[in-house]
């Protein structure tokens, strides 16, 4: 597990994720930040202190991850209104027909397949409210 706490920002970064603005405590007021990486880290301090290592992760560090934990988990609970679900389902289907736009270029013929497929792609809003349901045509070759 890759771990950074940045005080100054109530941020932690935990595996390439990143959340900020948390309320962090118990971290002594010395600490700038902390950076930890799988089975060993730094603390960071703010008061000349020198950058101390680390092989344990201090409490207050296990406090803060698991404040992020916390987030992180009440996030993905916050049910979507309709209207969020359906601009979800546009934004899935308009990436996926940016990927086929390059069959329509000037110097090509689309298939009746891939026609079908871009059509299904447009209509599917008309079948289907959220990405949760909708069934997506497959692509053709």
């Amino acid at each position: 597990m890759r771990l950074v706490v940045i005080v100054k920002d109530s941020a932690v970064y935990k595996d390439g994720a990143y959340l900020e603005n948390l309320t962090l405590s118990g971290i002594p007021n010395n600490v700038s930040a902390l950076q930890w990486d799988a089975d060993s880290g730094e603390i960071e301090y703010n008061d000349g202190t020198f950058n101390e290592s680390i092989d344990v992760l201090p409490d207050w560090a296990v406090a803060a991850e698991a404040t992020y934990d916390a987030a992180v988990i009440a996030a993905q609970s916050v049910e979507l209104t309709a209207e969020e679900k359906l601009q979800n389902l546009r934004a899935h289907r308009n990436a996926l027909l940016r990927e086929t736009d390059w069959w329509g270029a000037s110097d090509l013929t689309m298939t009746q397949d891939q026609i079908t497929y871009r059509q299904a792609l447009r209509d599917i809003t008309n079948t289907y409210s959220s990405l949760d349901d909708a069934v997506f045509p497959e692509k053709p070759e």
